[in-house]
């Protein structure tokens, strides 16, 4: 293997280690934001007795999905198992 090569090699393991400690934070991160906005529509439907619930319910739904999607782009890559 020439010295390229295994520059190249060592490269693309450090990104994908990157790649996982990336993942790791938005993973946290997503983590966080969905109790900050579970607190919030909580404290919302609390105030006005509960009509603003389909409102709240539609602002959970919509942050939901959009941290699902942050989630699954900056998952971890499998690894393919050693036989």
């Amino acid at each position: 293997m020439g010295a390229y090569d295994e520059a190249k090699k060592q490269a693309d393991s450090l990104i994908e280690k990157a790649k996982g400690t990336v993942g790791d934070l938005a993973d946290k991160s997503v983590d966080k934001m969905a109790g900050v906005v579970d607190k919030a529509t909580d404290v919302i439907d609390d105030k006005t007795g509960g009509k603003a619930s389909a409102a709240t319910a539609m602002l959970d739904q919509t942050v939901t999905g959009a941290m699902d999607k942050v989630a699954a782009a900056t998952k971890k890559p499998q690894q393919p198992e050693q036989s």
